[in-house]
């Protein structure tokens, strides 16, 4: 655009308020608004003049000198031993220096050139990867990210006004890696990083920099990004059009007074524009994700979380009124370990405010494959840290990045308390956009709500332009409910966080500008504060909160799942020992933060790219290393607390006596291996433990195993009938038995196999996801399924034949890179039948399934989730119900009609579909990204197959699943002391109102309190949940118990419970005290 020239032939501006000439301007712009357009971006272009005339720098070369730490002695242990006993040799501009993920340090000596006297001069650092600035006493001072994207952070104020021959030293601690690690492919996912790759030092200067032009080019920025983004028949777009052409007009990049003139009167067209935003209010909220492990390893992450926070307080220092929140109270921690320095200045910058704690969780973690009690203790250790490191308890569960939100989370978090969460992974949906922005999510138990916002943005990682402001607003899908929206800005996932560049757009558009929303810094809490003030108006979501997307994160990095559950499974075992003993009387030690220990270490690996096996294959040696020590320190620690109850014993393969310790609430009765091959049967109560004399003699059992005339093998004991194929070890009939009734023949079930079906069937897909290799498990792959004959590669042998347990081997070559090994037992006492497996799988993008078709018609399946379970269609009437083709279950699934059913239990696999009458257990998965080697090599796990009389609630099924994942403790002993006879003690029981067994609610924790140690008043805590779906009294009976209080998830408020009585509505987890007589 031009000014006009008036009828005197004197070029001038006409006003803005002048309707007439507005319209000669509108005709005008019209005419050529993209042009007016391009001009005003040339004009900010990088390649252009005015970015590059921010920095001058000296008519000598740069005032920096550098030196390279030599590490042949070793990587330095820290800082300081870096700056004491550092040895350096001279670098320049252009030295390379790697290889990729390690750690190297550098020196910059600096000295301000005589030009620059006065000045403000920045030190301008680029090493092309990640680094930290530290003064010359070892505090850290800046992140100096060196890109060629916009996360990069490359200037540090050396000073604001500085003095001619001005001279410092700095440090700097490079880490070689970019800010998303070292992948560089992700056109379809991340690819392995290439083991040669080195770095190199870009740049190392000082320089003088004009915050005159500065100033000018964020002004020009926003208003020209205006005018782009706002329709072009608009009033407001073309007002902006014209004041950006106008300051291009005004400004000579030789004439210092033009660049303020021109940034003045941009200052004042903003000024102008105050009060005109739209009705739409956001709240700007500074937010850094930091993956604590992706394609990355945890050693990263803790430089990653102090490069972040350290430029956040940097930003804190110039931005008046900045907000930031963070979360995962693993990286502070790790922070307060390796930068004490840092974390004292973040302790005292959220005192002022300026850090915001959200979250309160240990990481952000996966919210599908955890345990109940997982999530609970994700919470218990985050809060607990939070509140005594910096006084604060997180009232936001902040989850921007996770896989599916569990139908539980409600309540767990009102149990912590948090009254209110966020994410924004949900707009990732392929199949159904979801239908609100901010609601009520209402959990499992159908009484805990929490308010809940979806940044309508649909994005953690904000740029903060206009854009974004106009996509919050009229992506607000709540806009009748609720005008109000957080936008969260700043660079994620690899870190970095927000950039002054940002900073500067928000403090012009915090100004009001016509035709935007309106927008202020703010805090979360203060946000939803503002919001929870009225909630009449929002509608309410029921139930999980699933992703329609990253279904193969169910299965990916099988063994890294395996153990995880077998590490729950180990901690909750541990803890339970040790509160029997303190119900005993015979604790006097208790090794609480060796627990506390294991219990971080696992809690780390359940990290939402870690657990859901998403991560690259040094993060899965790191998480190896941890569940090798949890099993090998918890393996000890079981030892310790078994020695409590019983005294002092030496274990022996021929010991005379069997300790047997049962850490479930119900009585079982269970065949267990003594070593040799030696079976024994044991009856053991409930929450408790039984000492007896090692069995001699033949075994009593009722196990047979015949081989019939149709060629199948036959297993049978007093509860269950079994048909095995010979050919190919597929289960061809499966019956449950009733009750024996005196002097009547047992009663069999239908067949849960239908008749001409087969289960327990293998088979394979193909598995070549669109995007996200190890992540997503697409829809199509039903529609390729890969052809196999394993029956003509197939072995079946008997192996055990009773009485205690009958078994059968099956070895099938079900491809060429498929081999699986199984054993198929049913063993005395038992209702379910057992399949163990030995899997070797060199496949690519393939996935491995078992089918089992079940005798039943039923709209729905129920699979277990934490504490309580879900139903899920199995038909596709809907979209919706068509989009959960893969879902995710815990210990077992479900099909039933009225009156009988079959449940298929698992020992460590997630993933799960059912449609019809069929389900399938996905065992294997091989994607190749980011990890070549996922799922490559040896698979050993197990599932189980329970048909059942009556309805799920009537069937044994969650105890038995229970039971199948957490077998009975048995140490083979001498023992020395008190327990030389057989004894047997039941130390929690929970009844009914009419003394029975308490049916429908299950003691899922039983643990010490968390102040056990520093309280003069020893607390037993017990944690209980509804697992029915319905309504339940309960007494309870504790031995030595004086006192019976309620308490929070935290173990606080503490509230008492009348008569030992609770009532339980359903799905719903209360937790108990129990205070230990003297």
């Amino acid at each position: 655009g031009k000014s006009r020239v008036g009828r005197s032939g004197v070029e001038r501006t006409p006003p803005r308020s002048s309707p007439p000439q507005i319209t000669q301007l509108n005709q005008m712009f019209h005419k050529h608004y993209e042009l007016t357009q391009t001009r005003a971006d040339a004009f900010l272009a990088k390649s252009f003049l005015l970015k590059s005339a921010m920095y001058e720098r000296a008519a000598a070369a740069g005032g920096v000198a550098v030196r390279k730490l030599c590490l042949e002695g070793g990587a330095p242990s820290s800082v300081l031993d870096v700056i004491r006993n550092g040895r350096f040799e001279p670098c320049a501009v252009g030295t390379s220096f790697g290889p990729i993920w390690s750690v190297q340090w550098f020196m910059v000596e600096c000295t301000v050139p005589e030009e620059f006297a006065g000045k403000e001069v920045h030190l301008l650092w680029d090493s092309s990867c990640e680094a930290l600035l530290f003064s010359a006493e070892g505090t850290p001072l800046q992140s100096m990210t060196g890109t060629t994207d916009d996360t990069q952070r490359n200037t540090f104020i050396f000073a604001k006004s500085a003095l001619a021959k001005q001279t410092a030293r700095f440090y700097l601690q490079v880490a070689c890696n970019e800010m998303f690690g070292n992948s560089p492919g992700w056109e379809c996912g991340p690819e392995p990083p290439p083991k040669s790759r080195t770095f190199s030092l870009k740049q190392a200067e000082l320089v003088a920099f004009n915050r005159h032009v500065w100033e000018l080019y964020w002004d020009l920025y926003v208003i020209a990004d205006v005018a782009k983004n706002l329709p072009e028949n608009t009033q407001a777009a073309r007002s902006a059009l014209w004041a950006a052409n106008e300051a291009v007009n005004i400004c000579q990049l030789d004439d210092p007074a033009s660049i303020v003139k021109a940034s003045e009167a941009l200052r004042h067209y903003i000024k102008e524009q105050a009060g005109h935003s739209t009705l739409h209010a956001i709240t700007a909220v500074g937010h850094c994700h930091i993956d604590t492990a992706w394609l990355w390893t945890y050693q990263v992450t803790r430089g990653k979380s102090a490069r972040s926070w350290v430029a956040q307080l940097r930003n804190a220092e110039m931005y008046p009124g900045f907000c930031f929140a963070v979360s995962q109270a693993q990286q502070f921690a790790w922070v307060k370990e390796d930068f004490p320095s840092l974390f004292s200045e973040i302790q005292r910058a959220v005192k002022a405010g300026s850090f915001a704690l959200v979250g309160g969780t240990w990481v952000e973690m996966d919210c599908n494959i955890p345990s109940g009690e997982s999530l609970v203790r994700q919470f218990v250790y985050g809060q607990r840290f939070f509140k005594k490191e910096f006084g604060v308890t997180c009232d936001v569960f902040w989850l921007p990045d996770t896989f599916g939100y569990s139908a539980q989370l409600p309540q767990i978090m009102k149990g912590v308390g948090i009254d209110y969460f966020l994410t924004q992974k949900l707009s990732w949906n392929e199949t159904n956009k979801f239908p609100y922005s901010t609601f009520l999510w209402e959990g499992l138990d159908g009484e805990s709500r929490v308010l809940t916002h979806f940044p309508p943005a649909d994005t953690y990682n904000a740029r903060v332009d206009a854009k974004e402001c106009l996509m919050t607003e009229s992506n607000n899908k709540d806009r009748e409910r609720c005008a109000k929206s957080l936008m969260l800005y700043g660079h994620g996932d690899g870190g970095g966080g927000p950039q002054m560049q940002m900073l500067e757009r928000l403090q012009r558009f915090s100004a009001g500008i016509a035709g935007l929303p309106s927008v202020k810094l703010g805090s979360p809490s203060a946000f939803f504060h503002d919001l929870s003030r009225d909630t009449s108006k929002l509608l309410t979501w029921s139930g999980e909160l699933y992703f329609e997307k990253h279904r193969g994160t169910y299965t990916s990095q099988a063994k890294n799942k395996y153990w995880n559950r077998k590490c729950e499974v180990l901690l909750h075992d541990i803890e339970c020992l040790f509160a029997f003993a303190a119900l005993q009387n015979r604790l006097e030690n208790y090794p609480q933060e060796e627990i506390a220990r294991l219990w971080k270490l696992l809690l780390l690996n359940q990290f939402h790219d870690v657990l859901p096996g998403s991560s690259i294959g040094l993060v899965y040696k790191d998480s190896d290393a941890h569940y090798r020590d949890i099993q090998t320190s918890g393996a000890k620690l079981i030892d310790v607390a078994v020695s409590l109850l019983v005294g002092p014993f030496r274990a022996e393969p021929n010991a005379s006596c069997l300790i047997a310790c049962n850490t479930l609430p119900f009585a079982r009765s269970e065949v267990v291996s003594l070593g040799s091959d030696s079976l024994a049967l044991i009856d053991a109560p409930a929450m408790g433990f039984t000492v007896l004399p090692t069995p001699t003699g033949a075994p009593a059992g009722d196990v047979t195993c015949t081989r019939t005339e149709g060629g199948l093998f036959a297993l049978e004991n007093t509860w269950l009938y079994a048909e095995i194929d010979a050919r190919d070890g597929t289960v061809v009939t499966l019956c449950a038995k009733a009750e024996p009734e005196a002097g009547q023949p047992q009663r069999r079930s239908q067949s849960a196999v239908p008749r001409g079906r087969h289960a327990n069937r293998f088979v394979i897909y193909d598995d070549t996801p669109n995007y996200w290799d190890n992540w997503d498990l697409d829809a199509f792959h039903l529609e390729k399924p890969i052809t196999v004959d394993a029956e003509s590669h197939t072995f079946v042998e008997q192996t055990d034949c009773g009485p205690l347990r009958a078994s059968l081997r099956v070895q099938i070559q079900l491809t060429r890179k498929c081999n699986i090994i199984q054993v198929i037992s049913l063993s005395a006492n038992s209702r379910r039948l057992e399949f163990h497996l030995q899997v070797d799988w060199t496949e690519a993008h393939r996935v491995l399934k078992v089918e089992f078709p079940v005798n039943v018609h039923t709209p729905v399946a129920t699979y277990e989730t934490q504490f309580g379970s879900v139903q899920r269609a199995t038909n596709t009437n809907t979209s919706w119900e068509a989009a959960r083709f893969e879902v995710c279950g815990h210990k077992w699934a479900d099909l039933s009609e009225h009156g009988f059913g079959m449940a298929l239990l698992n020992d460590s696999k997630y993933g799960y579909s059912a449609r019809q009458n069929t389900l399938w257990l996905t065992l294997l998965r091989a994607g190749k990204m980011p990890d070549e080697n996922a799922d490559m090599g040896t698979h050993s796990f197990a599932y189980a197959a329970v048909p059942h009389f009556g309805s799920l609630q009537e069937s044994g099924v969650i105890e038995e699943a229970a039971a199948f994942n957490d077998p009975l403790i048995v140490r083979p002993a001498q023992l020395h002391g008190f327990a030389q006879q057989p004894q047997s003690f039941q130390l929690v029981t929970h009844r009914s109102a009419e003394g029975q067994m308490a049916v429908g609610v299950m003691l899922d924790t039983l643990k010490l309190a968390d102040d056990y140690e520093e309280s003069k008043q020893k607390r037993v805590v017990a944690r209980f949940y509804e697992c029915h779906g319905g309504s339940h009294d309960t007494r309870l009976f504790v031995l030595n118990a004086t006192r019976i209080e309620e308490v929070n998830l935290l173990e606080e408020d503490p509230r008492p419970v009348p008569d030992a009585q609770l009532h339980f509505s359903p799905f719903q987890l209360r937790t108990v005290a129990f205070t230990l007589s003297e």
